[in-house]
């Protein structure tokens, strides 16, 4: 409530439109499509749709009684790099150590960004010369990523671990039925977490 006499900045006046997080969460798919094209874009505004991304699908998680489109927004095939880099991350043990592999995979991202190819292969494109050079290392083994690829890569093995004969990790940790164990589970969580306090 605004004080007697006190002026309005105009914030209040503002109309914002009900939407559902699908649409929300559509909306930000749309602009990392847009990024992809170009050479080059702000890299503060990608991390915080990426940020925005994961909110909605939290949100979406938390409130929703039946199985949403959100839920079924996941790649096929997951992207090899950030599958690969999340299988190194699940034989680290500690959060602090997994946030700073995370900030060395996401530090050369403005660098590398025009040489990524964002599909769903998570490669490196064939003509660009500094990421294929790199073979996908950053200084201290950390594997350079993109990071919706990663954050997707992370919900998709999140949404799977509750199927039978899960064989996305491939590691020898599946448990009863298939499904990654509790701890690899629980593991997945914490490198995601870390992964969103990285960017």
């Amino acid at each position: 409530e605004r004080a007697e006499g006190e002026e309005s900045d105009g914030v209040d006046k503002l109309e914002v439109p009900p939407c559902e997080p699908v649409e929300v969460f559509g909306a930000c798919q749309e602009m990392f499509r847009q990024m992809e094209t170009q050479d080059a874009f702000d890299k503060l505004l990608y991390y915080r749709v990426c940020c925005v991304s994961e909110e909605v699908r939290d949100f979406a998680q938390a409130f929703e009684t039946e199985e949403t489109a959100i839920a079924k927004v996941y790649p096929h095939a997951l992207p090899s790099r950030e599958l690969g880099l999340i299988k190194e991350l699940l034989k680290v043990s500690d959060a602090q150590r997994i946030k700073a592999i995370l900030n060395k995979s996401f530090a050369e991202f403005d660098v590398l960004q025009a040489d990524f190819d964002f599909s769903d292969s998570g490669e490196a494109k064939p003509e660009g010369g500094r990421a294929g050079g790199m073979q996908g290392q950053a200084e201290g083994g950390a594997i350079n990523v993109v990071p919706h690829k990663l954050l997707e890569c992370l919900a998709a093995l999140l949404y799977e671990s509750e199927m039978e004969d899960n064989q996305r990790l491939d590691d020898g940790s599946t448990g009863p039925g298939g499904r990654p164990s509790k701890e690899v589970v629980q593991q997945m969580r914490v490198i995601r977490s870390q992964a969103l306090l990285a960017l």
